[in-house]
């Protein structure tokens, strides 16, 4: 596909899609950040902001993370930044508001990010990272193993922070992330090369909603793994995952079984649910030069995929 600034050769990552729109960054050494609609062929480029050392001090960004969605309020998209420092100052918040085309400074949080550069999860009008609380060294070593991890969601509309409650029975230990599947807070808890537990909380905020959906036993794939992603589930109960980047797998829980359906050629892919729409044009934007604007149609490959899903 056609993408904006293509004509740099860089890389592209995708911070998050939300009504047909994509947020991307793409760009020679240097970020170049846009909304983007694939459908119109028409983009977006955001102003760039520049991170705020909390001192004159010498500090290091320890982790970053984007996260995109709508405010169902003010109608605007909104793009959340955050940056982790290596020491006792958390996260710097930065939040982009398209309506004004701007960015706003939020005051730190006393959290670190447990992973970076992974985007945020979308769920029910907020953003979701996990993260560990920052507390005095004299009490814990701050971003240690040892640390629980926390699910900290962003609000959209409200800007504000909170905490989501995990499931009693989590083992901190493991690898634990979360994701989205059919519209629920997903949270998957990989236990490296043995099996990988898979939550959806029901009931948005509501500890006691957390479901356990099925325990995904590395025997049941072709070969081991070390990451699993959610796609989206099927009304006979089987799932489409995301396998190490690079691989599309059926799995069936009711007998833990898995196919393999489709193998990225690629070193490395990122996939995420998108849906078509002509939103954009509201918000003026750009149409890339000397490119038309093609019929919404798909391609061989994404019918030849369809077809597959669908005599599953």
């Amino acid at each position: 596909m056609d993408y904006p600034y293509n004509h740099l050769r860089a890389g592209v990552e995708i911070f998050g899609s939300c009504n047909g729109l994509v947020c991307v960054n793409t760009g020679d050494g240097v970020d170049i950040i846009c909304m983007w609609n694939p459908s119109t062929k028409e983009y977006k480029k955001l102003p760039t902001i520049k991170i705020k050392f909390p001192a004159a001090d010498f500090y290091c960004c320890d982790k970053t993370s984007y996260g995109f969605g709508f405010d169902g309020k003010t109608k605007d998209y909104k793009l959340v930044r955050l940056v982790g420092f290596n020491f006792e100052h958390g996260c710097e918040v930065k939040v982009y508001t398209s309506g004004t085309n701007t960015w706003k400074s939020l005051n730190y949080i006393p959290y670190r990010l447990s992973y970076g550069r992974t985007p945020a999860v979308l769920v029910n009008g907020a953003l979701h990272w996990i993260t560990t609380l920052l507390v005095p060294e004299d009490k814990s070593v701050s971003g240690s193993d040892e640390d629980p991890r926390i699910i900290l969601s962003f609000d959209i509309s409200n800007e504000s922070f909170q905490e989501i409650p995990k499931p009693d029975m989590l083992n901190d230990k493991f690898h634990n992330n979360v994701d989205v599947l059919d519209g629920y807070l997903c949270l998957l808890s990989n236990n490296y090369k043995v099996h990988v537990d898979m939550w959806v909380m029901k009931d948005y905020g509501v500890r006691e909603s957390w479901t356990k959906l099925f325990m995904i036993s590395q025997q049941s794939f072709i070969r081991a793994f070390d990451y699993v992603k959610p796609i989206i589930s099927f009304k006979n109960g089987k799932v489409l995952l995301d396998v190490d980047g690079g691989a599309l797998v059926l799995y069936d829980p009711k007998y833990d079984e898995s196919r393999i359906v489709e193998v990225c050629n690629v070193e490395w892919c990122e996939i995420f649910t998108y849906t078509r729409s002509l939103v954009g044009r509201e918000q003026k934007l750009e149409a890339i030069k000397n490119i038309k604007k093609p019929e919404i149609r798909k391609t061989k490959k994404e019918e030849k995929l369809e077809k597959r899903i669908k005599k599953m």
